[in-house]
């Protein structure tokens, strides 16, 4: 379907693709950037392709303008998880370009001429290029069963687990209804963070959990595990996200105390509203107001015996998230900063307020994720802690992270954490595993 005939009337062409997308028809926009749809138009619609008129391509080699705006194309489609074809390539120089940028299909006269049918040679599939610094759409990935297997042999018993459960989720979800995992661009909304899941609402960005657009429902479903020094925690959350302006989650927090013996649970409700932007294209990102209330269901002794002033509390957030194009190295990274007003003592489990401090304290959160490609970021995170209790300092946290976006629907997160002394055991340090599921 070309542009123009897109925009002519969007909303029933959103209704169209959607309609052939559900029946497993694939889609294609052609003679894309001689329009003028906008980007937003772009998300909502249930396309496989996105096909770069000739325009841009017939004088690629000489044209500065036409090779940024072809490479940003790329981009976009594959930030979007589209695969992006490339009309009227006709010269060797602009094949070897476009694969060097990472187009994944070519067409035109440099390819072949236009074909009797059958097509030439006879039962011969279509050619696809073998890129040199590839950018291969998250759907590809999917189906790679040699990725897979490296990936098995490199996570832990739990994490085999873990996966193989989710895998089994989302294979039953798929047979009871069709499962869309909504059109906002892969990996905003996916990585999850150390104190739990983006389901879970834990650890705030300025964008919302799961990758829901402004006419979708997302949901999204998490587990995680970090194993310390001392301690090991585990965190289940699941979150809604409506038409990606409000998310309402919860999750509950296990900390088992291996050394001092014990349990700490502690169960969160959280509301969080995007006041506006977005993180891709709006010059602030996007930014998000939530508030959290956290309740010690288990341990409140304990959090009395070492001088927490009360067993529940809530945090009040603003977060902004920001997505800067080609920032290092041609590749796109991921800010992100929040704004906390807490009394939590270790994230509240161990209560809220202290004998040092009773009142709120504002700290700050960040982290800076590095996509080295549409599907795989590695990034570091630093959160400031209140300090409210006499008998313990209490630091910040920190880690490094990798996080992989195996389809719409799977991602993996793997961290470092070094979360300093907590309740008085020095260095407490270990790794770090979430699965969340998008639905």
């Amino acid at each position: 379907m070309t542009e123009s005939a897109i925009i002519s009337d969007p909303e029933i062409s959103r209704r169209v693709l959607a309609e052939l997308s559900r029946r497993g028809a694939s889609t294609a926009i052609d003679d894309f950037g001689t329009g003028y749809s906008s980007l937003a138009q772009l998300k909502r619609l249930a396309v496989r392709q996105l096909k770069i008129d000739k325009s841009f391509i017939l004088k690629l080699e000489q044209q500065s303008d036409d090779r940024i705006i072809v490479h940003s194309t790329i981009e976009l489609g594959h930030n979007l998880g589209l695969e992006v074809v490339a009309e009227g390539v006709e010269t060797d120089a602009a094949r070897a370009l476009l694969v060097e940028l990472g187009c994944d299909y070519l067409q035109g006269y440099g390819i072949s001429r236009p074909c009797p049918r059958p097509p030439w040679p006879s039962g011969s599939p279509p050619i696809r290029l073998a890129c040199a610094n590839p950018c291969v759409p998250p759907r590809s990935r999917h189906h790679d069963p040699a990725r897979h297997r490296l990936m098995a042999r490199r996570i832990s018993r739990w994490g085999r687990r873990l996966a193989l459960g989710a895998t089994a989720l989302l294979a039953a979800a798929a047979l009871v209804t069709p499962v869309q995992a909504g059109s906002r661009l892969l990996g905003t909304g996916g990585v999850t963070q150390i104190e739990g899941a983006a389901g879970g609402g834990l650890s705030p960005w300025g964008v919302l959990a799961g990758t829901a657009s402004d006419t979708e429902v997302a949901v999204t479903v998490a587990a995680s595990e970090a194993w310390l020094n001392d301690y090991g925690l585990r965190v289940r959350g699941v979150g809604v996200n409506w038409h990606d302006r409000v998310a309402l989650s919860y999750a509950r927090q296990r900390l088992t105390l291996d050394t001092l013996g014990g349990v700490l649970e502690q169960e969160i409700y959280g509301v969080k509203l995007r006041l506006f932007g977005d993180p891709l294209y709006h010059p602030w990102g996007s930014w998000s107001l939530g508030v959290q209330h956290k309740r010690l269901d288990q341990g409140q002794a304990l959090a009395r015996a070492v001088g927490a002033e009360a067993t529940q509390g809530n945090d009040l957030y603003l977060a902004g998230s920001k997505l800067f194009f080609d920032a290092v190295a041609g590749r796109n990274l991921l800010a992100n900063l929040t704004l906390r007003s807490t009394r939590a003592n270790q994230g509240g489990l161990l209560g809220f307020g202290g004998d040092r401090d009773s009142g709120r304290s504002l700290v700050a959160e960040g982290s800076l994720g590095l996509f080295l490609t549409p599907a795989w970021a590695v990034g570091v995170e630093y959160r400031q802690k209140p300090d409210n209790l006499g008998f313990a300092e209490e630091q910040a946290w920190q880690d490094v992270f990798t996080a992989l976006f195996l389809t719409r629907h799977l991602s993996l997160t793997g961290a470092w954490l070094d979360l300093g002394d907590i309740a008085g055991l020095k260095n407490q340090r270990g790794g770090y595993l979430s699965l969340q599921l998008a639905l």
